[in-house]
């Protein structure tokens, strides 16, 4: 009986050694060691997303070029061709000068309006093709949309078009003086379009089907075309207009991006110490889809201006019939709950995955407060040994 006693009085001792000063036996019950992974948590953005415009991106070295205007944006074509024009213009037989573009598909014409008045004027020679933008010539010049104000006018005319070219036609005697008051053999064009709506995309001189100028003259009473292939080419692209307020643009060929903030991931209370981000799905609600392809590959990172290196989201498709975009961001919510990190702003920017270079774009909504979206679906995992109360 003394033994028994004594085991008991010895248990006790251990038990009471084993209790916090602060807690009950029944708390430490309910304490339990979380290591794991847990989730979901919904976290929402601080406010409605903002679309950022970047004029600097280069559409040059691209196997297509565009022309036209559309919703708010606007496509020229620059060209150059070099050699010796000058000696096939004095030609007095010459019947006809004219540009010839090629489509690659009947897709080609999603956009397209025949139509479209088209100016055709001569630019600077001196252009880099792939650099050159709507403001910059490639060598940190200044022009804007070429130049086309300070040009001289070549001809305005509508593409006349079969099932695979467009072709404008040239004023001879324009293009004669312009060639005659030259001090070399180059040949820089810009081609614009006037007010009407539309857009036509053809194929570059780095595809198989290159566009070039014809000169046409009368041979023992036949035509005989010579062709001129491009020096260079390259679309620059601008926006005109006001921001749309209504929906944000995550496009290709230009740069528009859209951001959103999510500071409330550095909630200690949502997200809780030593933490590691497991998975992090952002979801944005398109509104439409806007490409020549099938598909269109976007993906993620975040900018506030420092010159840290942030992690990237995962390379994320999309599919014309979708109507919700989600892209995994785990490294780069990781990256923000990183309490090293504090100082860097917790802001996702959407982006195209490059090298793709078009003018396709998706339009998704800024913020969506009956759907609840965009949302950021956050799965994290803790340690095992860490432990806090329910």
């Amino acid at each position: 009986m003394k033994t028994k006693f004594l085991l008991l009085l010895f248990l006790t001792i251990i038990y009471s050694c084993n209790l916090d000063d602060n807690q009950t036996g029944i708390d430490l019950m309910e304490r339990k060691n979380r290591g794991g992974i847990f989730g979901p948590v919904i976290i929402y953005p601080d406010s409605e997303g903002i679309m950022v415009m970047d004029s600097s991106i280069s559409m040059g070295k691209s196997q297509w070029i565009f022309l036209g205007k559309i919703l708010g944006r606007e496509a020229r074509i620059t060209i150059t061709f070099v050699s010796n024009f000058y000696e096939y213009l004095i030609d007095t037989n010459i019947v006809e000068i004219y540009l010839a573009f090629f489509q690659d598909s009947t897709e080609a014409t999603k956009f397209a309006n025949f139509e479209i008045p088209v100016e055709i004027l001569t630019c600077q020679n001196y252009w880099k093709e792939d650099s050159v933008t709507w403001y910059n010539n490639g060598y940190n010049s200044t022009w804007v949309g070429a130049n086309p104000e300070n040009s001289v006018g070549i001809d305005t005319s509508k593409p006349s078009t079969d099932t695979v070219a467009g072709i404008f036609s040239l004023n001879i005697d324009s293009l004669k003086n312009i060639i005659k008051s030259k001090d070399d053999d180059s040949l820089s064009l810009v081609l614009k379009t006037l007010t009407t709506e539309g857009i036509l995309r053809f194929l570059s001189r780095e595809s198989l089907k290159k566009p070039y100028l014809g000169i046409v003259k009368k041979v023992n009473n036949k035509n005989d075309t010579i062709k001129f292939y491009p020096h260079k080419d390259a679309t620059i692209m601008n926006y005109s207009g006001n921001l749309p307020a209504d929906f944000l643009w995550i496009s290709r060929g230009f740069g528009f991006y859209p951001k959103w903030s999510f500071s409330k991931i550095r909630d200690k209370n949502i997200i809780p110490e030593r933490a590691s981000i497991v998975r992090a799905d952002l979801e944005i609600e398109v509104i439409d889809f806007f490409s020549w392809d099938t598909l269109f590959e976007i993906n993620s990172y975040s900018d506030d201006d420092s010159t840290y290196s942030y992690p990237m989201g995962k390379t994320t498709k999309v599919l014309e019939k979708d109507s919700i975009i989600s892209i995994d961001i785990a490294k780069l919510a990781d990256f923000w709950i990183d309490p090293s990190k504090d100082s860097l702003a917790p802001i996702v920017t959407i982006c195209p995955n490059y090298p793709q270079v078009n003018i396709d774009f998706i339009s998704v909504k800024p913020i969506n407060y009956e759907k609840n979206l965009p949302k950021l679906t956050v799965y994290y995992s803790l340690p095992p040994g860490y432990w806090y109360e329910e």
